[in-house]
């Protein structure tokens, strides 16, 4: 096996389709792991705003339980504006952690 598939293969076992529940919000989010695109983007909006950057990483990687996206762009004023703060704190950095090695072997 090659070197590329390897890095392949691992890639896709880091999909878990991993869950949180938020008690506050009677709500839980799935997400799949981030690629190096994704993870550029929303690096480059966090060091314009970082904290604009953790909504824009909510929109993009929060999933409902169905694995659609659980934001739409149009959520972004309601979460700037109207949303606790520590929770959505909690939630951004919770997406954009990659699996823990744990999550990876139960796959």
């Amino acid at each position: 096996m090659s070197a590329i598939d390897k890095i392949k293969d691992h890639y896709n076992a880091l999909d878990t389709g991993e869950s949180k529940y938020f008690e506050a919000w009677d709500e839980t989010f799935c997400k799949s792991p981030m690629n190096m695109k994704q993870k550029g983007r929303l690096y480059k909006k966090i060091e314009v705003d970082a904290i604009e950057g953790l909504v824009y990483a909510i929109i993009e990687l929060a999933l409902d339980k169905q694995g659609k996206p659980a934001f739409k762009l149009e959520d972004k004023q309601v979460l700037m504006n109207k949303a606790d703060p520590d929770l959505l704190s909690e939630l951004a950095t919770w997406l954009m952690q990659s699996p823990s090695k744990k999550q990876v072997k139960k796959n």
